[in-house]
């Protein structure tokens, strides 16, 4: 029976609101006489979903605790035998209805959108046995009036066990546009949640529905050309490999689709700290003296370029790029280092340091600052495309010395130091930033080599096939950690320099990796998916007892740096990457964040004096090297903006 507005149910809801109705069933709006609360009820059309399959779909809601989740209050069955469940009412409108009233979102909020929904579809996919929703569309996403999101009609839920005895596509009720074309033919798995979300993303950018599964399988698969164009082609990339036919053609699960996302979208908020400013641009006045105008201007904008090239060629060192021999039977030279007990402050400097390098390529201005940057003279590794292949380079904060250390025809990145600061270890071949993107393992195929300063010698650590990546030099100087895919899932290793074996921290189902050690050696911090979302975690240096760190609730976690004095731990959370900081051994507490304005900061490193952080970001539309205080102000590029520049890392102090 239809339930009528006014009417009690059970004794207790009183009907107040049709919200919608479908091929499964009704949804009112009611009041909990009880409770005094608003809440939403779901009638199932009779025939189309037994007794049985509501209390499975219940019990299986009723399980789950995500913030974009609705929570199951209630279920019963009416004298008519109509199912009936109760859940939280989400006041708002649907994504459905927001674009076809207000037309396509802007990409950063339809990007967040999609971010939380996929979330909430990873944390269904991370239960034992996996949920699958089934039915991602914009008609299913609830926003609420303070632009929370929430995943809401659950009723073809089913667990991964259960793939044999779906329904048929009639009972299914698939939303033509957003099924993936395997539901078709009862075969949906975690993939087809994925195909869902991508063709939300697609609706939400250009309000155009796909074709259907069916048609798209049928050898109409490429995306609409005239819509396609409305969206960036970073964006663009993901959406298509999400979108593939073949469910194995997709990302491996819906985390890696939502990371490819968050590596590719570019904002420029204003942050006042930033001591460089483009100017803004006016249209010149017609005629014949303007143009004359322009002319001059133009001339002097030339000679300026070109003077400032000139600048930067003398600033940057020699021309000639030194000579790498990679030698493949030198031992690698172990040297130790004497950790301390505890650790001691370092005296706070007096002196002033100055920057050399401004954001803009055209000038270079000298700053004063009333305090230095930390760590080797201010001297840090990081990586940069001047040529468009990825190479190491040294910068200084005190000097205007820029020295390129590799030149690998490969590329080369992920710089890290030993702790005498006379070898770096890096990772080849590399690829250029940009052919990363929508790339779950783009480093698959690496190796690691090490990089002796003194002689300009490269030398590779023994592999197995697979690839190895984010190594970690621990600060004793014996051990390399490091990921590799050569058990195809990414786990952490360490690599011993003394007896150049290998050996497997971590065993499990879930990927592992970016580890960094604490400053005794005694732990790693790292991220794992072993909670369905990347979250930071810690572990004793031998494998031994992992514990989450950071707080999920928080969003995802990547890239861990340790404070030198052992207090804290920083790193990139949630998918828009901020840069949050938290005590270490402090789980329960909440994770703070620096600088609610750096967006997409990534790989941050904290000085050896405590007091500053090097991070990268495209704050300026180009991902640069920055700096900013451990407080989280003053916040600068170091490299130009001209030219990637990316991954970082302080050189140790002297006698560390």
């Amino acid at each position: 029976m239809t339930l009528h507005i006014g009417e009690v149910v059970k004794d207790r809801y009183r009907i107040v609101q049709v919200l919608a109705s479908g091929g499964m069933g009704i949804v009112y709006r009611a009041r909990d006489e009880s409770l005094s609360v608003e809440v939403a009820i779901k009638e199932s059309i009779p025939g189309r979903m037994t007794g049985e399959q509501m209390r499975k779909n219940a019990s299986l809601l009723g399980s789950l605790h995500h913030p974009a989740i609705p929570r199951i209050t209630d279920t019963f069955t009416l004298a008519d035998g109509a199912q009936i469940l109760v859940m939280d009412y989400i006041p708002g409108e649907d994504l459905k209805q927001r674009v076809e009233k207000s037309g396509p979102l802007k990409i950063g909020e339809a990007v967040d959108i999609i971010m939380t929904i996929g979330s909430a579809l990873q944390y269904l996919h991370s239960q034992t046995p996996p949920i699958i929703h089934q039915d991602v569309k914009p008609g299913n996403i609830r926003i609420k009036p303070d632009r929370s999101v929430t995943l809401v009609d659950f009723d073809l839920i089913t667990t991964v066990q259960d793939n044999q005895t779906r329904p048929s596509t009639h009972e299914q009720g698939l939303t033509p546009g957003f099924a993936a074309p395997e539901q078709y033919n009862r075969m949906a798995d975690m993939a087809s949640d994925q195909y869902g979300l991508a063709a939300t993303l697609f609706f939400a950018l250009t309000g155009s529905v796909l074709a259907d599964g069916l048609n798209r399988a049928s050898g109409n698969s490429q995306l609409p050309e005239r819509m396609a164009a409305r969206i960036p082609l970073d964006i663009l990339t993901c959406l298509q490999k999400a979108l593939q036919i073949n469910p194995e053609d997709r990302y491996p699960n819906i985390q890696s689709f939502l990371d490819a996302l968050g590596s590719v979208i570019k904002t420029q908020p204003e942050v006042s700290t930033l001591t460089t400013r483009k100017q803004r641009y006016t249209r010149p006045e017609t005629g014949s003296k303007s143009i004359l105008t322009i002319a001059a201007i133009s001339f002097g904008v030339i000679i300026v370029l070109a003077a400032a090239i000139l600048l930067w060629t003398s600033l940057s060192g020699p021309t000639s790029k030194p000579t790498l021999a990679i030698q493949t039977s030198v031992t690698i030279p172990v040297v130790l280092s004497t950790l301390p007990e505890s650790v001691t402050e370092q005296p706070e400097p007096t002196h002033e340091i100055p920057r050399i390098m401004s954001g803009t390529p055209t000038a270079l201005i000298v700053e004063q600052k009333p305090t230095p940057l930390g760590g080797g003279a201010g001297v840090f590794a990081f990586v940069a495309e001047k040529s468009e292949i990825p190479q190491i380079f040294l910068g200084s904060i005190d000097s205007s010395k820029i020295e390129q250390l590799t030149e690998i025809s490969e590329g080369a990145c992920q710089p890290d130091w030993s702790p005498d600061g006379k070898r770096i270890v890096f990772i080849s071949p590399c690829p250029p930033k940009a052919k990363t993107v929508g790339k779950t393992d783009p480093y698959s195929g690496a190796g690691l080599f090490i990089f002796l300063l003194e002689n300009k010698q490269v030398i590779p650590i023994p592999s197995l096939p697979g690839g190895d990546f984010d190594p970690a030099w621990s600060p004793d100087g014996r051990q390399i950690a490091f990921t590799s895919l050569r058990s195809k899932i990414p786990q952490i290793y360490l690599y011993d320099l003394q007896s150049e074996q290998t050996s497997q921290l971590t065993k499990t189902m879930a990927g592992n990796r970016q580890p960094a050690w604490s400053p005794d050696a005694k732990q790693i911090a790292f991220s794992s998916m072993r909670t369905g979302t990347w979250q930071i975690w810690t572990m004793d240096s031998d494998g031994q007892n992992p514990r989450v760190f950071s707080n999920q609730n928080s969003g995802a976690g990547f890239t861990p740096d340790w404070s030198p004095d052992a207090k804290t731990i920083i790193f990139s959370q949630t998918n828009s990457l901020l840069l949050s900081i938290k005590k270490a051994g402090a789980a329960n507490t909440a994770d703070k964040i620096i600088n609610n304005r750096l967006t997409f900061a990534a790989n941050p490193d904290i000085s050896p004096d405590n007091r500053w952080i090097l991070f990268d970001s495209n704050l300026g539309g180009t991902h640069q090297v920055y700096r900013i205080s451990l407080e989280g102000s003053g916040a600068e590029p170091l490299t130009p903006d001209n030219e990637k520049s990316y991954q970082p890392v302080w050189k140790p102090l002297p006698g560390n």
